[in-house]
Order: structure tokens, then C-alpha cells, then sequence
């Protein structure tokens, strides 16, 4: 069988961090008329044989909601202001290791929003993958960390319950619950072929 590791395809826009068969992680820094996607910076991970942070691309044929599958706030990526991306040019790849047993990559873009520039590194040692965002801008943005998991997410300690106006922007979606963080956040998932852990600061 085929080796299966770590490469960059600059025909696809797309980077990918791989542990052999146990996990692989993949950041999108195409532009967008390859899929015609707003999800430059996106990312997916997948481990125990599962895909565990999907991308949901399209829907099936003769399935409609609207052009969502289409923006920003559908994909796992940072979302400015509530805005969609506008189209981008191809990121700059800044740096990348594809090691035996460590990964890394690291993306920029500075043309999704004016005057923002978000640089995304994403690194995996074995089924563990860390995510750091930069953002950088002259002017006070909202910034929203988007993340789509399958399965049913359980928090971890305590949190103070929040009001959260999602805008028209998530008009297909709805927020069933939202709370407060003030220095961590952690979710623990129950998937189909195991467990997904997450932190964030």
C-alpha cells in the first residue's frame, strides 16, 4: 500500500498533515475559484477512523439552503464581523515541516477582510492537533472562531450561561446555548468511533 504522509498540493490549495493512518489534519489556502468556497484558513481533522471536524462541502442534488455551504460561517474558520470572506488570492504558505513524528504548517492571509490579516499554524503530533490564530488589523473588529463537529458535545466545567445575537449572517443556524468564557474552555464529543477532546484559551 501506498505511504501516506504530510505534503502541501499548490494544485488544490490545500495543505495536509498526516500521522500515517491514525489522524490527519488539512488547512485550505487556495483561492476560491477552485471550490468556490469563502473558507480560505478552513480546516478538517479527522482520527479514529472518523471524520471528526468535517467540512460539509455541498449538499445532495435537488437539496437547498441557499448559498450557506457556500460562506464563512459555514466553515471552520475565523469569520470577521460577521461578514463573509471576500474572494482571496492564494495564502502565502510561510513555512512547513512534514517530519516523522511532528507536522506543522503555516498560512496568511491578508486579503479575506480589508485591512485584516489572519495567520493560521497548525501542528500535529500524533492524534493531537493544535490550532494558533493571528489576527492583526489597525481598527476593532468582532472576531468569531467557527468550528463544526459531528456527535454530542458535553462541556467541561463550569460557565456562566450568555445572551448571543448570531446575527443574520448564521441564518440557517440557530444558538441553542451559549455561555461566557473567561480563560478556558473545554468540550468533550461523543463520536461514532470515539472520543474528541478540545481546549481552548
Amino acid at each position: 500500500p501506498p505511504v501516506l504522509g504530510s505534503r502541501e498540493s499548490a494544485s488544490l490549495g490545500m495543505g495536509c498533515l498526516r500521522n500515517g493512518d491514525e489522524a490527519m489534519m488539512t488547512v485550505n489556502y487556495g483561492p476560491r475559484e477552485i471550490r468556490g468556497h469563502l473558507e480560505t484558513l478552513g480546516f478538517t481533522f479527522y482520527a479514529n477512523d472518523d471524520i471528526l471536524v468535517p467540512d460539509y462541502g455541498t449538499l445532495s442534488h435537488g437539496e437547498s439552503e441557499g448559498d450557506w455551504h457556500c460562506r464563512t460561517c459555514s466553515h471552520n474558520t475565523i469569520l470577521v464581523d460577521g461578514k463573509p470572506q471576500d474572494p482571496a488570492a492564494r495564502c502565502n504558505v510561510k513555512l512547513h515541516c512534514f517530519g516523522s513524528s511532528f507536522q506543522s504548517i503555516e498560512c496568511e492571509a491578508s486579503d479575506c477582510y480589508p485591512g485584516v490579516t489572519h495567520t493560521r499554524r497548525l501542528a500535529m503530533v500524533g492524534s493531537i492537533c493544535i490550532i494558533s490564530d493571528t489576527i492583526a488589523s489597525e481598527e476593532e473588529h468582532q472576531y468569531d472562531w467557527t468550528m463544526r463537529c459531528e456527535g454530542d458535545p458535553v462541556l467541561i466545567g463550569e460557565y456562566d450561561p450568555a445572551e448571543v445575537d448570531i446575527g443574520d449572517t448564521h441564518s440557517v443556524a440557530a444558538a441553542a446555548r451559549a455561555f461566557r468564557i473567561r480563560d478556558e474552555l473545554c468540550v468533550d464529543w461523543s463520536c461514532t468511533n470515539g472520543r474528541l477532546g478540545m481546549s481552548m484559551w
